[in-house]
């Protein structure tokens, strides 16, 4: 038998989930701009923060610094991840 998520078995079946996914982005200049993302399950109130600032150093390349902060009880789906939070660094060029 292969086990694709601990508890969940190859061709089981598995009831959908029910999320609550809420973006907002704000263009505070043409160099700045910042961005909120959450997504919240609602079956057990648990969530992701996902923060993002991005700085345009020309026209053609931004740097990014983006995070992801999870939030719930123990035993929650997104609240089993706190100590997996990241912080990420990108950048774009676009041409």
């Amino acid at each position: 038998m292969v086990t694709l998520e601990p508890g969940i078995a190859a061709g089981e079946k598995v009831d959908p989930e029910k999320y609550l996914m809420v973006h907002s982005s704000w263009t505070l200049d043409q160099i700045h701009t910042l961005g909120l993302t959450g997504i919240d399950t609602l079956q057990d109130n648990s969530f992701i923060l996902m923060p993002q600032y991005t700085y345009a150093i020309n026209q053609v390349t931004d740097i990014s610094l983006k995070a992801a902060l999870f939030f719930g009880d123990a035993g929650t789906e997104f609240g089993g991840l706190k100590d997996k939070s990241l912080i990420d660094l990108s950048a774009k060029i676009s041409f």
